[in-house]
């Protein structure tokens, strides 16, 4: 499996029972990468949640997550608290059987999982320098979000998370139409 975000902490259990009742595995159940696209609750919760029930009872291989981890990047106290969530990011990481990977994505990397290729095309740093000094800040944590285009049998999809204004100014440069 690859999975992309998790919803609500109350989507977990709904999770963990699809992945266990469409395993055709004889070894249980293996998540080769679970993405995170940004850190808004909506997205968040229910990774937070399977760590904590399921996390033991699967094997996953790689967190890929990209989160802005300084509050400082961030202007609205709900953003912030994005921030606190990511730093524990590596313990919810830990919960998961199979000693998972976390992996923090950058535009042009390529990943390729079960016959299928993930390319990165944007992340936060594209925008917001990677500095705690700079005067330039988040105005929205969905600006955050990880971009990714996913191809498989010749077939191409995108993955927004909830990038938009900037993000999607900074891919219409540098992409054209995608």
């Amino acid at each position: 499996y690859v999975i992309f975000d998790s919803g609500y902490n109350v989507e977990a259990e709904r999770l963990f029972r699809f992945l266990r009742d469409n395993n055709k595995r004889s070894d249980g159940i293996h998540i080769k990468a679970w993405f995170l696209t940004h850190f808004h609750r909506d997205h968040t919760e229910g990774f937070t949640e399977f760590s904590k029930e399921y996390g033991e009872q699967v094997t996953l291989e790689y967190v890929i997550a990209n989160p802005a981890t300084r509050s400082s990047y961030l202007t609205t106290s709900t953003d912030a608290a994005n921030d606190k969530w990511s730093l524990q990011l590596p313990g919810e990481v830990a919960r998961f059987g199979g000693s998972p990977l976390l992996v923090i994505p950058r535009a042009g990397e390529k990943y390729s999982f079960c016959g299928t290729e993930f390319e990165i095309l944007y992340t936060h740093e594209d925008i917001f320098p990677f500095t705690v000094s700079s005067t330039v800040k988040m105005s929205d944590g969905n600006e955050g979000s990880t971009v990714l285009r996913m191809t498989a049998y010749g077939k191409t999809v995108l993955i927004t998370g909830d990038a938009g204004g900037l993000a999607i100014d900074v891919l219409n440069v540098r992409y054209g139409k995608l």
